[in-house]
């Protein structure tokens, strides 16, 4: 799930999107062997950021964190073999998927820092806010 915010958009929204989540399910390795999944993954986002990026979208964030035991974003159902993702592992596929979005000729992306990286003084005014997802309720529990 994405939500993009174009140049009609105020600051600092502005040019930006946000990825709130991606899911899956895990297939029989017959089907579709694990590391082909997230091969497959890996180049939907990196081909996603590099087509928003040729549109004039300046910024992306992505939400990192993983759903709560028992939690399902869109899939609601998953084999019982599947794993529930850590989030230091979530992380770690996510700097893997971007470190390489960034390396060669046809980068997708100039480069990625965290949130807090991002945004070291900021005031609540000057970071981005994505109604309706889970960035705003984390940033409303920490106020």
């Amino acid at each position: 799930i994405v939500q993009e915010y174009n140049s009609n958009c105020p600051a600092p929204n502005r040019n930006c999107v946000y990825i709130s989540l991606l899911d899956s399910v895990k297939l029989p390795k017959a089907i579709l062997p694990s590391g082909l999944r997230t091969t497959i993954y890996h180049t939907i986002v990196r081909s996603y950021l590099r087509v928003v990026g040729d549109l004039g979208f300046a910024t992306a964030h992505i939400y990192t964190c993983p759903p709560r035991r028992g939690q399902n974003y869109i899939f609601p159902h998953k084999p019982d073999q599947q794993k529930e993702i850590s989030l230091t592992r979530l992380r770690q596929w996510y700097a893997e998927l971007l470190t390489r979005a960034a390396m060669g000729p046809d980068a997708a992306i100039q480069g990625y820092v965290t949130i807090a990286d991002a945004y070291p003084n900021a005031t609540m005014l000057q970071i981005p806010y994505f109604d309706g997802d889970n960035w705003p309720d984390i940033i409303e529990d920490i106020l």
